[in-house]
């Protein structure tokens, strides 16, 4: 089965997350449950949508075709299914968009 991957000779995998890690704790606490695109490097967070719908658009409209798009999952949280796992193995619903 092929996956359907876009690959950038911009990014360094290596590089993108050195740099993620530097500003993803910061992003997470700003925008927790909300959809993001981060630059090619890691370092700038381009935009943020409570969708991927939202993202896609926002991107769109800036004119930004290569990003790295990720959904901000707050720590101690999996995401399985409509619900979502805490770490006390308690279902949580989803915060409604």
């Amino acid at each position: 089965m092929k996956e359907n991957v876009l690959t950038s000779p911009n990014l360094d995998g290596a590089i993108f997350i050195d740099n993620l890690n530097k500003y993803w704790a910061d992003a997470i606490l700003q925008f927790p449950w909300e959809h993001v695109a981060w630059s090619l490097d890691g370092v700038h967070m381009l935009a943020h949508s409570p969708t991927s719908e939202g993202l896609i658009e926002e991107m769109n409209r800036l004119g930004i075709v290569d990003y790295v798009s990720d959904y901000l999952v707050p720590e101690g949280f999996c995401v399985g299914g409509p619900f979502l796992l805490e770490g006390t193995h308690e279902a949580v619903r989803e915060p409604a968009t």
